[in-house]
């Protein structure tokens, strides 16, 4: 009897090892992690002394999962944390990762990885780094806290006159430095336009940081998105956009879940218009797949996507999004992929999270925990 309870201690122990699944309370329904979840769990019927677990981490508090005095409880950390968290949020998630990490909890997208996400610049010198072509940029400190509307306009005057004398011309877009999904993007077509909205719009990055950017105009109104997984390339798409949505950077979201704002009169782009977009698998040139894993090896990263076009004037291609947690494709999605050439084989069997799901279980063989 003894040994039977000595067992069934050692079991319990054992049962309160998570896979734990950080997200954002405002994602945590989001196929992103919804159906990475459910591809878990379908392989965790063979290993019952783990479970998958979502949590929220904006409600997590108290020692339960990470106590002071011992390691955390759980056998595996799956950051799917935002790249466009509020400070508050990603320095929560940062400090959780750390902890992971030091105790020797393997973490899908850890620290480094996840430095890199948040922030546009470290984008840019991730790609520059990696060989790739970016978007000519300058950075405006944050004056979101600054009510003279005329100190903001000096200052987005100046940054648009930087990138005169690099060899930009107008239109110009303002990009939040943390941000996604497209929000806060505005387009701007002279320096009269881009004042006036300086003047009277307060709105500005979280992390006090602002992207002037040149526009590139993509070559058939086209943008791609190539995502990789643990040092290969998983698959890709290509987005073909309506002209309401050529003006401004945005990829769009393959899942259907990622809305497409009105970012401001300048710059409209109807709600509906993701609707009128279509998908297409797309087979990347090798240079492309190098430039993007040459990317990922550099943030660190497990798994993402990386976002580029091809210029309309010189032919080339521009990177310009780095994402560490972005929309799989899948089967039953709101936002069907067409695959014309049949590069993905069956579109039924295409299983693009299963994929993630068993390379996470991988990771698991390096755990203290597992």
């Amino acid at each position: 009897k003894r040994e039977e309870n000595g067992f069934m201690c050692i079991l319990n122990e054992v049962m309160s090892k998570r896979v734990v699944v950080l997200t954002r309370g405002a994602h945590a329904s989001g196929r992103w992690v919804t159906s990475l979840v459910q591809k878990l769990e379908e392989r965790m019927v063979v290993r019952p002394l783990l479970r998958v677990e979502v949590v929220r981490v904006e409600e997590l508090s108290g020692d339960g999962l990470f106590p002071d005095s011992q390691g955390p409880d759980c056998a595996l950390l799956i950051n799917r944390v935002s790249d466009a968290a509020s400070p508050a949020v990603a320095k929560k998630t940062a400090a959780l990762i750390h902890i992971c990490e030091m105790h020797g909890i393997p973490v899908l997208n850890g620290s480094r990885c996840f430095s890199i996400g948040n922030n546009k610049l470290l984008h840019h010198q991730v790609l520059a780094r990696a060989g790739c072509q970016v978007p000519k940029s300058v950075f405006v400190a944050d004056l979101q806290n600054v009510d003279d509307g005329c100190k903001r306009a000096i200052a987005f005057s100046e940054a648009a006159e930087a990138l005169l004398r690099k060899g930009c011309d107008w239109p110009l877009i303002v990009k939040p430095n943390a941000g996604g999904f497209g929000e806060g993007i505005v387009s701007f077509s002279s320096v009269q336009e881009l004042v006036s909205w300086a003047e009277r719009d307060k709105t500005g990055s979280d992390d006090g940081m602002t992207l002037l950017q040149e526009f590139r105009q993509a070559r058939g109104g086209a943008i791609h998105r190539v995502w990789f997984l643990g040092g290969t390339i998983q698959c890709a798409v290509t987005l073909l956009r309506t002209p309401s949505q050529e003006d401004l950077f945005r990829g769009g979201c393959v899942g259907g879940v990622c809305s497409l704002p009105t970012a401001s009169p300048l710059a409209a782009t109807t709600p509906s218009a993701q609707s009128d977009a279509v998908f297409q698998a797309w087979e990347p040139p090798e240079e492309v797949k190098t430039a993007v894993l040459r990317a990922a090896e550099i943030a660190h990263a497990d798994c993402g996507s990386v976002e580029l076009l091809f210029d309309a004037k010189d032919g080339l291609p521009y990177y310009f999004d780095l994402n560490m947690v972005t929309t799989l494709p899948e089967c039953g999605s709101p936002i069907d992929v067409q695959d014309p050439e049949g590069l993905w084989g069956d579109m039924s069997k295409f299983d693009a999270y299963g994929h993630l799901a068993d390379f996470i279980v991988a990771k698991l063989k390096t755990s203290p925990n597992s």
